[in-house]
């Protein structure tokens, strides 16, 4: 496969997807409940975004707390398994006829 077709495979819509469910996993849960904030839309307007929590409701949901992800966004199990769905569809080795 030539260089081009690797590129473009990883900066697929899949590959940002396993990139982030990589971060996801690597991320400890500790770092993200603490971290800081750092949507911009929520610095700007002074109030929490559509999306805000999302990433760390996928750190919990990664290292197995459904609870802790459904408390800090209540479609973020749901975002992440349809994402790791997404990238195993993708990336997962096909049987060959």
């Amino acid at each position: 496969m030539r260089l081009r077709n690797r590129l473009a495979r990883v900066a697929s819509a899949e590959g940002v997807l396993a990139a982030a469910l990589a971060g996801a996993v690597l991320v400890p849960p500790a770092i993200a409940e603490r971290g800081p904030n750092l949507c911009l839309i929520s610095r700007i307007i002074g109030r929490p975004c559509p999306a805000c929590g999302m990433s760390r409701a996928w750190v919990a949901m990664a290292h197995g707390d459904l609870g802790r992800s459904f408390g800090w966004h209540p479609l973020g199990p749901f975002a992440y398994v349809l994402a790791t769905l997404l990238v195993l569809r993708r990336y997962a080795p096909r049987p060959r006829p």
